[in-house]
């Protein structure tokens, strides 16, 4: 509910007022910021293990769908009535979903092991402890964070690429961000598909082709090429978050998943800070493509290291 009525303050917000857009858009970022980490964890005790992967990807195709009918909805609705009705949509959104949120049989009973640590687990250092002791989701954070940079000079570069690689405009990472919602629209049917396979390895093959897909994003000089690498991209993106959640949700603890997605979204967002303040100088000194290079080559020999690891184990407890 409180994001209704910082959604609805945007309103206020003009050439004068600009320190209210950053203010507001911090606040209702935090806020969303909590709202995914407790959706993530509340999901293992409304699904069962098996259908985790499918649930997220279904969370991850209403996102892609929403990405692809926003825009152009949002334009026309901009062109005929200005930014207010926009804002004031957007605040009856955030009232909606919390009245379906309500609906949600959900009730929360405190573990005995939670309230013993309760004056302890005061931070997020402590989901570091916690995830400390699971091999795999150790994976997925170290793996995730270096996503994280080169996922910040995506949107610091696309501009660039838009306007100076493809010569078609500021205006065309429209058509990047239509690109990327298209890839993910298919996702739970593949997701479905892979419901038999190892998690880890799915994730860890699905970064380094996402990898592979920033590589193509910034060499590319053509806009069809360009649209591919990124409906690559969008497909790609969204298995490895798909996974990355399932990953965390399968194998923590259920009283902890909340405390351990706080601090991946830390982390993420500590890497994500140090990818826009390297991006920028990169930009002169290498160029576009080769700071994606650069980047995405140690993501993929990093993941390929993470599966060697993978193999190595499974050959050892088949041998025991």
């Amino acid at each position: 509910m409180t994001s209704v009525i910082f959604a609805f303050l945007f309103i206020f917000a003009n050439e004068q007022r600009l320190w209210l857009v950053y203010i507001l858009a911090f606040l209702l970022q935090s806020l969303n910021d909590i709202d995914v980490s407790s959706e993530t964890a509340i999901l293992p005790e409304l699904v069962s293990k098996e259908e985790l992967s499918y649930s997220n990807s279904i969370f991850s195709f209403l996102e892609s769908t929403s990405v692809f009918l926003s825009p152009a909805i949002g334009g026309i609705l901009y062109k005929l009535y200005s930014s207010n009705v926009l804002f004031i949509i957007n605040a009856i959104s955030f009232l909606v979903a919390s009245v379906l949120f309500s609906f949600i049989k959900y009730s929360f009973k405190k573990p005995e092991a939670v309230v013993k640590k309760a004056g302890i687990i005061k931070s997020g250092l402590e989901g570091y402890r916690i995830l400390s002791k699971y091999p795999n989701v150790k994976t997925v954070f170290v793996i995730s964070s270096v996503l994280a940079i080169i996922g910040r000079f995506y949107e610091t570069y696309k501009t660039a690429v838009s306007d100076v690689l493809l010569n078609i405009k500021p205006e065309g990472i429209i058509y990047f961000d239509y690109a990327l919602a298209i890839g993910g629209l298919s996702v739970p049917l593949i997701v479905k598909a892979l419901s038999k396979k190892n998690q880890v390895s799915i994730f860890i093959l699905s970064t380094a082709a996402v990898g592979i897909g920033y590589i193509m994003f910034g060499y590319s000089h053509s806009f069809i090429i360009t649209f591919i690498a990124l409906i690559f991209l969008g497909l790609t993106q969204n298995i490895q978050g798909i996974y990355s959640r399932t990953i965390i949700q399968n194998n923590i603890e259920k009283e902890y998943i909340g405390r351990v997605f706080s601090f991946y979204k830390i982390l993420l967002t500590t890497f994500a800070i140090l990818g826009l303040v390297i991006a920028a100088p990169l930009y002169k000194i290498i160029g576009i493509g080769y700071s994606f290079l650069i980047f995405s080559v140690i993501l993929i020999i990093l993941c390929a290291l993470q599966l060697k690891s993978i193999s190595r184990s499974t050959k050892q407890n088949f041998h025991l």
